[in-house]
């Protein structure tokens, strides 16, 4: 989903028959990954969701990309963080 736009992003997840969903993603917003190395891009995540003042210091954090199958080929998950 990296090369979507924020309203490309939208149509994917909307749901018709689903008002609260619709309402939801009306207040969100979906920030592009400006990157092609999406291991630097899950990392910085990594880096400020670790030092967020909301979470315990001793939280465990993970990292993933999920690259999705395109023409039928098959997803995959890389673990990249810790």
């Amino acid at each position: 989903m990296a090369d979507k736009s924020e309203e490309g992003m939208r149509r994917a997840l909307y749901k018709k028959d689903d008002l609260t969903r619709t309402y939801m993603l009306n207040q969100m917003s979906f920030l592009p990954i400006r990157t092609k190395n999406y291991t630097e891009s899950v990392l910085d995540d990594v880096a400020l969701v670790t030092h967020h003042p909301l979470l315990k210091p001793n939280a465990k954090v993970s990292g993933y990309i999920y690259n999705i199958g395109t023409n039928g080929g098959r997803d995959s998950v890389k673990q990249v963080y810790p």
